[in-house]
């Protein structure tokens, strides 16, 4: 799948059934899968690979964000409050779901 996909994927992702868009679960998200893809090696990351990753994330987020700056948030406190919040979302729709 391709940087494009990917991003439009966490996009859809990181929306609410009425539009709302969660712009810290969007980072948080880029940065993770990010990593996935680094540790895998997945792709090569050369500066073509990073700037399409960049291109895609202010299409989103708007200028003065990029992908150092998801990672950066990714790595932070409020990043790892985002972590927190998913995990907690997650648990309790499988809770729903395996109640239903």
């Amino acid at each position: 799948m391709d940087v494009e996909t990917k991003i439009r994927n966490i996009e859809q992702h990181c929306r609410s059934n009425d539009g709302d868009f969660d712009r810290d679960k969007f980072m948080f998200t880029v940065a993770a899968v990010f990593g996935v893809m680094w540790e895998s090696g997945e792709m090569e990351f050369e500066g073509a690979a990073i700037k399409e990753f960049n291109v895609h994330i202010r299409r989103i987020l708007g200028n003065g964000y990029n992908l150092a700056s998801c990672l950066q948030f990714g790595n932070g406190k409020k990043g790892q409050q985002t972590a927190e919040r998913i995990g907690r979302e997650f648990s309790q729709s499988r809770s729903e779901d395996i109640q239903a």
